[in-house]
């Protein structure tokens, strides 16, 4: 009885045979533009919908693109030939970003340093 259920178990996952067409369809004898391919449609006379989102994907991308050369531009340490990714500015920025801030943490203090010293 363990036998007949592991069978039909098995029996029903698997599949359907494929079904396999063995006849090819011809083109062979037709004369051209006698309707067996599909027409082309017509050019359309005003831009798609995927024409319109293509345009702003390129307008979206050159502002990016413009705004990572700007800001590799800033980077103090790289020259202006370098090409570097945007992955690799991005973390040259944001490194550059913490430089900075250590610098003001770092000026604060001695301000404050120099403040209580005057007070002795």
């Amino acid at each position: 009885s363990s036998t007949t259920s592991s069978s039909s178990s098995s029996r029903r996952w698997t599949l359907p045979p494929r079904r396999t067409s063995t006849t090819v369809p011809s083109t062979f004898g037709v004369p051209p533009g006698s309707g067996c391919a599909r027409p082309s449609a017509p050019p359309p006379a005003f831009p798609s919908h995927r024409d319109a989102a293509n345009a702003r994907e390129r307008a979206r991308m050159r502002v990016l693109s413009k705004a990572f050369s700007r800001l590799k531009t800033t980077l103090p340490w790289v020259p202006p030939d370098t090409k570097l990714s945007k992955l690799d500015t991005l973390r040259l920025a944001s490194s550059y970003i913490s430089h900075l801030r250590r610098l003001l943490q770092d000026h604060s203090l001695d301000d404050a340093y120099v403040k209580t010293a005057s007070l002795v």
